[in-house]
C-alpha cells in the first residue's frame, strides 16, 4: 500500500512499519561517514518527518568502484524499507514531477538516453539504428561526438572554432598551430 503525501496511518505500528514504497524528499546529502547516504523527509511520519541516513541503491557498488549519483537536496525519491522498518530506509530511485521535469528526450521513438548534471554537462546516447551517435558535452559546449550517420569522430571547443574531425580515416584539424622543440626563453 502506498500512502499519499497527506494520508497518515492511524496506529503506532503502521507509523513504524510500512511494506511497500513511499515518495520522499531529500533533506541532506552531506553524509558524515561518506557512504553516499541521504536524509529524507517522509511525509507519512507523523511528528518525526526526517529519516535516519538512507542508503542509495546503485547500478553498481563495490570497494572503491561503482556508479555514484547522490540525489540533490529537495529531489523527490522513491523509498523502500528493510523488512518494512521505517528506521531502515533505502532510496531505490529518483522521481520527476511537475516541478522537476526530465531533460529533453525523444518521447515518440524513445531513441535518446541522457545523463545531465546540475551544471549542464551531458552525455547523450542516440539509438537511431545505423544513424546513432554518442555526444559528450561540457557546460561550456566543449564536445566529443561519435556519429555513425556521418561516420565521424569530432572533438570541438565550446565556440566551434577549433576542432578535430576524423572521417573515414582522413583527419581534418581546424586552426592548427604546431609548436615543436624546446620552449623559447621568456623575454
Amino acid at each position: 500500500m502506498i500512502y499519499s503525501w497527506t494520508q497518515a496511518p492511524s496506529n503506532q505500528e503502521a507509523r513504524n512499519y510500512i511494506h511497500g514504497v513511499v515518495r520522499a524528499l531529500v533533506t541532506d546529502n552531506k553524509d558524515p561517514e561518506n557512504l553516499g547516504r541521504v536524509k529524507l523527509k517522509i511525509p507519512i511520519r507523523e511528528g518525526e518527518e526526517v529519516s535516519e541516513w538512507a542508503y542509495i541503491a546503485s547500478l553498481m557498488a563495490g570497494k572503491e568502484r561503482g556508479t555514484v549519483f547522490v540525489p540533490e537536496v529537495d529531489d523527490e525519491v522513491l523509498v523502500a524499507f528493510h523488512n518494512g522498518d521505517m528506521a531502515e530506509p533505502y532510496v531505490i530511485g529518483a522521481l520527476w514531477n511537475p516541478k522537476d521535469l526530465p531533460p529533453k528526450y525523444d518521447a515518440e521513438k524513445n531513441n535518446l538516453r541522457r545523463i545531465v548534471t546540475r551544471s549542464g554537462h551531458e552525455i547523450t546516447f542516440d539509438d537511431n539504428g545505423q544513424e546513432g551517435k554518442i555526444e559528450i558535452k561540457t557546460s561550456k559546449k566543449h564536445q566529443v561526438v561519435l556519429d555513425d550517420k556521418a561516420d565521424t569522430l569530432t572533438i570541438a571547443d565550446g565556440n566551434s572554432k577549433n576542432s578535430i574531425v576524423i572521417n573515414g580515416g582522413t583527419p581534418a584539424i581546424s586552426r592548427l598551430k604546431v609548436l615543436a622543440g624546446p620552449k623559447p626563453p621568456s623575454p
